[in-house]
């Protein structure tokens, strides 16, 4: 047994063959452009507005600056827009499809923009598919 294949057991590394190696290159996957657009910021929007809410309360529990304190507030407004604006999902059986969505101070857009609804509306498709959502109107005839 050569050293090759015990570090490949040793790591778990399965042994690929041509055909699946081929396809792998052909279609190598997302560029780094998409990717930190798309799964990297995810992650790490989020976990940047935690890490930026408890500097914010731990600065603002010292007792010399209440105006730190009082920040919170719009803060967590603001973080709770970027929220609406990324990963909201409304409900498909409370969604009005009759009435036009009108944008509101706590619901500036109708979707998410990282949730599948929000990726088929900006690609101009049905934002909830094709499923069926609501009560069946055939069941009313």
């Amino acid at each position: 047994m050569t050293l090759r294949s015990q570090l490949k057991e040793f790591f778990g590394i399965a042994d690929v063959d041509s055909e699946t190696r081929g396809a792998a290159l052909q279609e190598p996957g997302p560029t780094w452009t998409q990717w930190a657009k798309g799964p990297f910021s995810k992650a790490y929007l989020a976990l940047g507005f935690f890490i930026g809410d408890t500097l914010l309360l731990v600065t603002g529990l010292q007792p010399t600056d209440p105006l730190i304190l009082l920040s919170l507030v719009p803060v967590l407004y603001l973080e709770f827009l970027a929220w609406q604006y990324l990963w909201y999902r409304p409900d498909p059986n409370r969604e009005s499809r009759v009435n036009a969505f009108h944008p509101t101070p706590f619901h500036p857009v109708r979707f998410g923009r990282w949730t599948p609804e929000g990726e088929r509306a900006q690609a101009g498709v049905d934002p909830f598919g094709n499923a069926n959502v609501g009560p069946n109107p055939d069941e009313f005839l």
